[in-house]
């Protein structure tokens, strides 16, 4: 039920922020009656509903966690991470709201959110529980890992992925077959237990005005949102994400957790940041946040970017050449590709390559399975004890591997930390030591772009200073969260690049939805996700083009065999017929990639586009 209208103090039936997300609310309804009324139409049939049992999926949760921690051993990792998913499961009694869960990188974030969600859901009888990630790259490795926690063999999947990948064009090139029509909706309505989608499709759908876009919204009432490395919402939009997501909690019975190792400060400010939250409005889970990272510090962080100036390739190179485990992790995807290129040139064995320049079920192979170590994948080379990683900033989120020493490219803050988490993940070398022995080594590249453009630059320039004011004792960069919480008020306080969100949140008061639709576009740093022919993606792609039409489960299997390209490299491709629609004539549907794609390493190769162009 959506909550009933009320007056504010000026006699108003409501404040002209609630009345623009109320209007898209009863739009969504509107919206969602009449494609069901379209479904019925053509199937003869009405459509089985989603079916949420939150106090099932918990329980089969809480079995899968204690099967992972009777396997564990007795390590301060473990028991941390222990005590992250009690302190969860506690704050899931808490009332419906916003909350926000501080942990560091390798306490269990993901599985324990998800208990966090589906324990409130049951507590308060929600509706459903959606994942946001912000990174396409990382969307099919959580959704796997729910799955794997969450499924039972023989029942209906009750994970629904929704991003580019599952796209298939606007709503006027889908047609009316029955086939596209069901593969359309059951993305479109979000009729499902547990939907895992990136924060551009949840975002730009609460601010979008397309019937296909705004169908899902009222879905989102009465739900339990976990938004994922929650560092990673775009600064320029803040003012009119956190008022959204205070209205959805105060107005829909939307229950919000803000995940990150490195949360940012959302405080309310009346001149830097007006639709912040006043103290307590987000309540944290973690009651001592600062002494869990100190727990679980397993790295130091060594600057030598600030003496010695930018490393060559070449120069890296070398510092790799007596290492037998190492990660080094740039900004671009074109740089990942030409520092691979040229240790394999110099004879580096067990070298691999992770970007999202592959396509998932290729990143998948190159790590291989932790439980499982086989011969040729990250994982079984770091048990054999030599593995060489050149990644982007994908590794950072959601990828569980560990390594002694972490060479990280100048970067904004966030990333750095992030980096930190993939250094002695499992405590190994601090354990033996007695102190923090893994480290993490940030440097600076050669070269004019050395990151992407705009906030990104920009923080990075911020990080700079930063890093120079804490080089006596870098240590507290890791071992206390209220740091990075100082450090995003000060780019918060710049105010820089908040512009457009001041206006989309003046348009939205004058119920201009065309506009906010169309100022309202993040940047998706996955891209659309166009296919690519590895493995049996070819026999897959081959079978949509013989029948004309891709059905859900046709979308479903692509789905891990897709690329994110960005739109400039899409129509570079497209020029050099590079890029082709899968269905001939349907130029907004499933693409496909028929260039070089390397499928022992690197995926697409990105040839001489301009750096700046490249990050993930």
């Amino acid at each position: 039920m959506i909550a009933p209208l009320t007056r504010d103090g000026r006699g108003h039936a409501y404040a002209p922020l609630d009345r623009e997300l109320k209007a898209r609310m009863v739009f969504s309804c509107l919206v969602d009656a009449d494609y069901l009324d379209t479904e019925r139409y053509f199937t003869g049939r009405d459509r089985e509903p989603g079916g949420f049992d939150a106090s099932e999926l918990s329980d089969r949760l809480r079995a899968f966690l204690g099967g992972v921690a009777g396997g564990a051993g007795a390590t301060a990792v473990n028991a941390t991470r222990r005590e992250v998913l009690e302190a969860c499961l506690r704050a899931s009694t808490l009332a419906p709201g916003l909350f926000s869960l501080t942990a560091p990188t390798g306490s269990g974030k993901t599985l324990a959110a998800m208990a966090f969600a589906l324990e409130h859901a049951r507590t308060y009888g929600l509706r459903r529980v959606i994942v946001v990630l912000p990174f396409l790259a990382i969307i099919e490795q959580n959704a796997r890992v729910y799955r794997e926690a969450l499924n039972r063999a023989g029942d209906v999947d009750v994970v629904l992925e929704h991003h580019s990948a599952a796209d298939g064009g606007g709503d006027e090139n889908e047609g009316v077959s029955e086939a596209r029509l069901r593969s359309k909706q059951a993305t479109e309505n979000w009729d499902a237990p547990v939907i895992v989608t990136t924060a551009v499709q949840f975002l730009e759908s609460l601010f979008s005005r397309r019937p296909g876009r705004c169908r899902k919204l009222h879905n989102i009432a009465r739900s339990v949102v976990i938004f994922d490395e929650v560092q990673t919402l775009p600064f320029p939009f803040l003012d009119p994400i956190l008022s959204v997501l205070r209205d959805l909690s105060r107005d829909f019975g939307v229950s919000s957790l803000l995940c990150s190792a490195t949360r940012p400060t959302f405080a309310k400010s009346s001149e830097n940041l007006p639709s912040g939250f006043i103290k307590g409005e987000c309540r944290e889970v973690i009651e001592e946040p600062k002494r869990i990272f100190a727990t679980l510090r397993r790295a130091r962080l060594e600057l030598p970017f600030l003496k010695e100036g930018a490393w060559s390739w070449e120069d890296l190179a070398e510092m790799l050449r007596d290492k037998p485990r190492a990660l080094v992790i740039v900004n671009l995807r074109k740089h990942a590709q030409a520092l691979y290129d040229i240790l394999k040139g110099q004879g580096f064995a067990n070298l691999y390559h992770l970007s999202s320049t592959m396509c998932s079920a290729h990143r998948f192979a190159a790590l291989g399975r932790k439980d499982d170590p086989t011969q040729g994948t990250i994982y079984g080379a770091l048990k054999a004890g030599s593995c060489i990683v050149v990644s982007t900033q994908v590794v950072e989120a959601g990828v569980d591997i560990d390594f002694p020493v972490v060479y990280r490219a100048i970067s904004p803050l966030d990333s750095i930390i992030q980096a930190a988490g993939r250094c002695d993940r499992e405590g190994t070398l601090t354990k033996t030591t007695g102190s923090p022995s893994g480290r993490v080594v940030v440097f600076t590249p050669e070269g004019e772009h050395v990151t992407p453009p705009g906030y990104y630059s920009r923080a990075t320039e911020e990080t700079i200073r930063f890093l120079a004011e804490h080089a006596s004792d870098p240590a507290v960069l890791l071992d206390d969260p209220a740091v990075f919480e100082r450090f995003h008020a000060l780019l918060i306080a710049k105010g820089e690049g908040r512009e457009l969100g001041k206006e989309i949140q003046q348009l939205r008061r004058q119920l201009n939805f065309k506009t906010v639709d169309e100022r309202f576009k993040l940047i998706d740093d996955a891209g659309r996700g166009v296919a690519v022919r590895y493995a049996e993606a070819a026999d897959l792609i081959d079978a949509v083009r013989r029948k004309g039409h891709a059905t859900i489960d046709d979308r479903r299997k692509l789905q891990q065999f897709t690329v994110g390209l960005m739109p400039n490299w899409i129509e570079h491709f497209r020029r050099q017929d590079l890029v082709r629609p899968i269905v001939k004539g349907q130029e907004d549907g499933l693409l496909e990639f028929v260039g070089p794609y390397d499928k022992e390493a690197t995926g697409v190769r990105v040839g001489e586009f301009p750096p700046e162009s490249f990050c993930c």
